[in-house]
């Protein structure tokens, strides 16, 4: 916003004729953020980045949950989370402050990994995992299934023997 500013003299009812003009502009505070990486697996680092632009001054920065940062007061902390975390980072500069959320998607592992034997064909369900938008099947060390969008899948025709599964989103 612009804005333009005059001055007079006022004395007795009379006024003087007005002084040359000045002009300001005034700024909002403007409050940006990323997360480098913005997903990530449970138990990852990620660092949160926050920007504030149209500032006059020297920027704090605060964020909240503080107790999950390293450095809850500086325009980048790095955090290590097991589940999707939203921040608010608020930064003040002056009189100004603005405020602003970033969310970090956290994948987890799928959980209740059930297998149900028919001859030799083995089906394998599991929860959903939030966020997953596919799935992974292992029998031991071998991919079985490289790529499923549901949480589940039949290994088929499977050799006698005994297997470990798992499932990786």
């Amino acid at each position: 916003n612009l804005y333009d500013y005059y001055v007079t003299s006022v004395y007795e009812g009379k006024e003087s004729a007005m002084s040359e003009g000045t002009s300001i502009t005034v700024l909002e505070l403007k409050l940006s953020t990323f997360a480098n990486p913005g997903f990530i697996v449970a138990g990852d680092t990620t660092t949160l980045f926050a920007t504030a632009t149209d500032a006059y001054g020297e920027v704090s920065y605060s964020w909240e949950p503080a107790e999950l940062l390293d450095n809850p007061h500086s325009s980048f902390t790095q955090t290590i989370l097991n589940e999707t975390t939203t921040f608010t980072v608020t930064a003040t500069c002056g009189s100004q402050m603005a405020t602003a959320t970033l969310t970090v998607n956290v994948l987890t592992r799928p959980e209740n990994l059930i297998a149900t034997v028919d001859g030799n064909n083995v089906t394998l369900t599991w929860e959903t995992v939030e966020s997953a938008y596919c799935y992974k099947v292992l029998r031991g060390d071998y991919v079985v299934c490289s790529y499923t969008e549901t949480p589940s899948f039949v290994d088929e025709n499977v050799p006698d023997g005994e297997y470990c599964y798992t499932v990786n989103a």
